[in-house]
């Protein structure tokens, strides 16, 4: 076993199973607050022909605040603050982007609706 990794493992599931709880747990409340504006279809790759997806506004929301969150938040993460900023990049290149713009066309169709 490698001295530098040991505990990490361990330490992983529950870090991981911490995220997912709170994230769903956000989304869920983000649901209840969005009612009937929370669903929305969207085509996944504009790139292929394939059928339009069902999205969630909420999750969305939720997995973006929780990618922006985490990093930052202090005493729960080994992150030095130089490497706060390259992780939200990773993490937005990575996983948000996506949720991002998937949300801004939602918002702004809605927004038009009012």
């Amino acid at each position: 076993m490698n001295p530098t990794t040991s505990g990490v493992s361990e330490l992983l599931p529950q870090s991981v199973e911490e995220h997912s709880k709170q994230c769903v747990g956000l989304a869920t409340r983000l649901r209840k607050k969005l009612g009937t504006l929370d669903g929305y279809w969207e085509v996944f790759d504009p790139t292929e022909e394939k059928e339009a997806i069902y999205g969630a506004l909420s999750a969305d929301l939720a997995d973006i605040y929780m990618d922006l969150k985490e990093p930052a938040e202090p005493g729960t993460n080994r992150l030095a603050d130089a490497d706060v900023c390259s992780q939200w990049r990773f993490d937005f290149v990575s996983h948000w982007s996506h949720h991002a713009a998937s949300a801004l066309k939602v918002l702004f169709r809605l927004s038009n609706r009012v």
